[in-house]
């Protein structure tokens, strides 16, 4: 038996970590969730088929000046790679189970849309929540460079509040 730590509700069995492996080849390790994720995931499950998550957190930065998204995309990689809770997945063997998944190296999330006058970001927005996240895959976050204009552009970052607060944002975003 594998037990993560005195917190942890369930334990987890030789064949459960061999059908995690299984299912989830770039799994790097388990980890404990705080009892604050815990509950975050129990009421995001518990939603009825197609409601809004109202743990789907959006924040967008106007930035202005000259932006280049190659570099924007390459930054926003190494941070996923540097911060491994934006890695966080929940299969569905662990969900409500007190631990996730931590992936080795989960697809970077990073959009670009050249927007100029064609596509306002209510629109972005309003697309983005009707995706939302499937908690079972990673990542849990994702990035969209709206490019308006020589030098004005929107980033918006959207995230299910398991794998961030608005500590963290600030975190992040010094990072990024």
């Amino acid at each position: 038996l594998v037990d993560l730590s005195a917190g942890t509700r369930d334990r987890v069995t030789a064949a459960e970590l061999a059908l995690l492996e299984a299912l989830c080849p770039q799994m790097d390790r388990l980890v404990p969730l705080t009892p604050l994720q815990q509950g975050l995931v129990f009421e995001s499950l518990a939603l009825p088929r197609g409601a809004m998550d109202p743990y789907h957190v959006q924040v967008v930065l106007e930035l202005s000046g000259a932006v280049v998204p190659d570099r924007l995309a390459a930054s926003w990689s190494a941070m996923m790679r540097r911060h491994e809770i934006l890695r966080l997945s929940l299969p569905e063997l662990v969900q409500g189970r007190g631990y996730g998944v931590i992936r080795e190296d989960a697809f970077v999330d990073f959009r670009i849309i050249e927007a100029g006058d064609a596509i306002g970001l209510d629109e972005v927005l309003a697309a983005d929540r009707r995706e939302g996240f499937d908690l079972a895959a990673a990542p849990l976050i994702r990035c969209c460079l709206i490019l308006r204009g020589p030098a004005a552009h929107w980033l918006v970052l959207s995230n299910h509040h398991v794998v961030m607060d608005g500590w963290s944002l600030a975190v992040l975003l010094k990072d990024l």
